[in-house]
């Protein structure tokens, strides 16, 4: 099994050097042939310091495995910046690492960094990550981060925007690409993410619809409304500059437009009414809509690209206008 988990490293570790090399190469193909060469190889392991901490190693490797199932480069980065500041702060060996030493690293931060309720569930969403796949591999034998619980979450949803919001924030738009921007995010319930690198030619001006790769690398179709295609051609039609990309910068040479600018973008939006305002709140305003309106759970859950219909199901089940809306339709006696 030692023996196993060798070779397994020695696989992440020629393959990523490859890819560094070679970004075209197939890298399952590359997989499959040194992991049967290897089967006639017993791998030592060269080992410099015993006493060195190997959790920056054992990062490295998690990173690599993701990056092979198709994480997306920012989860990958944002992953990278959360366990480096895990290991800079314990200096044991993978091994040794407790629950208590997790829980100490993480009062420590949300002390000196105040952390968002939000902020700090992503930060145990990736410890738990990199713990249960350090249990998989065999790396550890019980996972510290097993006793380790999000914190409690608020029984009531964060209000969508109302459709006097939306027609409030239609208004105060200034400029073209405002006013796709807010139209397109709104009527897709796209994550921004998933659109920050669309072309002109991905987009079906015929039937209003596009793909966008989602979570987990997997493809998803999407679409929109008269009302988004009328700005944003409106928008393409009146911009400056020659350039294939959906949503771009004002200026040359006008590269597509980057997720914190368009998370700007919205917001400045808002706050000329008032109201916080980000793409995310569009995206939630989105399926709530739909569901207000009679669209059912999983036609939502595969527009929104939820893994599972339970994301989706909190919508429906916290909704007190569609529960009530629901009651009026089917309760006639």
């Amino acid at each position: 099994m030692y023996q196993q988990k060798l070779n397994n490293e020695v696989v992440l570790r020629i393959i990523d050097k490859l890819v560094v090399a070679e970004p075209l190469i197939n890298s399952d193909v590359v997989k499959n042939v040194i992991e049967i060469v290897l089967m006639d190889y017993d791998i030592v392991h060269k080992r410099y310091q015993l006493t060195t901490t190997d959790i920056p190693d054992k990062i490295y490797l998690y990173l690599i495995s993701k990056k092979l199932e198709g994480l997306s480069v920012r989860t990958l980065k944002n992953y990278r910046y959360l366990l480096n500041m895990f290991a800079e702060n314990n200096q044991k060996c993978i091994t040794s690492i407790t629950s208590i030493d997790i829980k100490i690293f993480l009062a420590s931060l949300v002390e000196s960094k105040g952390l968002k309720k939000s902020t700090y569930e992503s930060y145990i969403a990736c410890y738990k990550s990199f713990f249960s796949w350090l249990q998989e591999q065999e790396y550890i034998t019980k996972n510290p981060m097993g006793s380790i619980k999000y914190p409690r979450r608020d029984k009531n949803l964060r209000k969508a925007l109302t459709l006097e919001d939306i027609e409030k924030l239609r208004d105060v738009c200034i400029t073209y690409r405002e006013r796709a921007l807010f139209e397109f995010l709104l009527s897709s319930g796209c994550r921004v993410s998933e659109i920050v690198n669309l072309s002109i030619n991905d987009i079906d001006w015929g039937t209003m619809e596009f793909v966008v790769i989602g979570k987990g690398n997997k493809e998803r179709k999407c679409f929109f409304t008269y009302k988004a295609k009328y700005y944003m051609e409106k928008y393409i039609n009146n911009r400056d500059g020659q350039t294939e990309g959906l949503f771009v910068g004002k200026r040359v040479p006008y590269d597509p437009i980057k997720v914190r600018a368009i998370e700007k973008e919205i917001s400045n939006i808002g706050k000329r009414i008032g109201i916080e305002v980000y793409p995310h709140l569009l995206r939630h305003t989105f399926a709530t809509i739909m569901l207000q309106n009679g669209a059912k759970l999983e036609a939502v859950q595969e527009l929104l690209g939820h893994e599972t219909p339970d994301t989706t199901q909190i919508y429906a089940k916290l909704n007190t206008t569609i529960i009530h809306n629901q009651h009026r339709a089917y309760m006639i006696a």
